[in-house]
């Protein structure tokens, strides 16, 4: 069996991060896919969370929003977490971040549609 994945969610909207990580608790956690799953909303938050260089983060999920105003705590976070995959969830009008070696994915559109878009960036891991 593969290792868990830690993943975390760095979302600007508060109201999604709580659902996403809620969703990987529901679907990944309980499957064994994901060990470790939080979200940060706000820098400091993201920073505290992922400071130590020990840990190992699998995936980064930001959405536009945060990765334009939290660029630099990203930069930090991925010189440190070389490893760990970024997704950035881009706009429904099409705006997105441009963050070096980041996937970018619309947001997903239901419960179906996340899984889906979980399970392929979990499989980049």
């Amino acid at each position: 069996m593969e290792p868990k994945k830690n993943v975390i969610h760095f979302l600007a909207d508060q109201a999604l991060n709580g659902l996403y990580s809620g969703r990987v608790e529901r679907y990944l956690q309980t499957s064994g896919e994901v060990g470790y799953s939080c979200f940060a909303d706000s820098v400091e938050a993201f920073e505290e969370m992922t400071k130590n260089p020990n840990f190992q983060w699998h995936l980064l999920i930001v959405d536009v929003a945060r990765a334009n105003s939290a660029a630099a705590a990203i930069g930090r976070f991925r010189d440190t977490h070389a490893e760990c995959v970024v997704a950035v969830l881009q706009t429904r009008n099409g705006a997105s971040a441009q963050l070096e070696n980041a996937i970018v994915l619309n947001h997903p559109y239901d419960d179906d549609d996340w899984l889906s878009m979980m399970h392929s960036l979990l499989s980049r891991v």
